[in-house]
């Protein structure tokens, strides 16, 4: 490295110091330079992100197997993958309520903050049921102000909790949706234009009465285990 650097002219390299740098240990030049990192000085820390305080207070979980009490959804953020990921991408904001099974979904073109605010109220337009609580992503795509907003001013009485981390299971309504609903109709391919968002809108409009009107929904009401398999009936 004191070659390297001598040879563009950053250090002067005298055949003296080239030959105390061939017999050093390695331990010795760390603690020879942990000593001078130790001098500069540390850029001071501002505490937690913004992000971080719009989650105080929020509780982190999933919602119950069993809610028989329609108006708690589930909300996911769906990626449709690609060759590519460079540039912009149309990806579907989509709620699940645990017990009708009712979908929402509206398409969004970048990470813009008042394109989600404006997405929510859309959706809380034209729900046929109040919302009760509303469970997202754990992840600053929903925790921000904009969005803030639109459920402490537009909703009165909404619980608001988020995922745990690492926790798959805490999206599962969403989760089976994103592939029957999502990919199943959409494949792999990304939507980066205003026109492939216009025909992926419009379709999504056709699913949205095809799946909330006039296909059933049987949940699951119980499991029961034989020996190592797991049994489900539906209800």
């Amino acid at each position: 490295m004191a070659q390297h650097l001598a040879g563009f002219g950053s250090v002067v390299l005298t055949a003296e110091v080239q030959s105390q740098l061939a017999t050093i240990r390695w331990a010795t030049g760390e603690r020879m330079v942990r000593k001078t990192r130790a001098r500069k000085a540390r850029v001071p820390r501002k505490g937690p992100p913004r992000a971080h305080q719009l989650t105080q207070g929020v509780p982190m979980g999933r919602l119950a197997c069993h809610t028989p009490d329609p108006g708690h959804f589930e909300s996911d953020l769906v990626p449709q993958g690609g060759e590519s990921a460079w540039g912009e991408e149309g990806s579907p904001l989509q709620l699940i309520e645990g017990a009708t099974g009712w979908r929402e979904r509206v398409r969004l073109l970048g990470p813009g903050q008042l394109a989600r605010q404006r997405a929510c109220t859309h959706v809380l337009e034209r729900l046929p049921k109040a919302v009760k609580e509303w469970h997202p992503e754990n992840g600053t795509q929903f925790f921000h102000s904009p969005l803030g907003r639109v459920w402490k001013e537009r909703v009165s009485g909404v619980t608001l909790s988020r995922r745990r981390r690492y926790q798959k299971n805490d999206k599962r309504h969403g989760a089976q949706k994103n592939d029957t609903l999502g990919r199943h109709s959409f494949g792999q391919y990304r939507l980066e234009t205003a026109e492939q968002m216009a025909a992926g809108t419009a379709l999504d409009e056709r699913m949205w009465l095809e799946s909330n009107l006039f296909q059933p929904v049987l949940p699951r009401a119980r499991k029961n285990r034989r020996g190592r398999h797991r049994a489900a009936s539906m209800g």
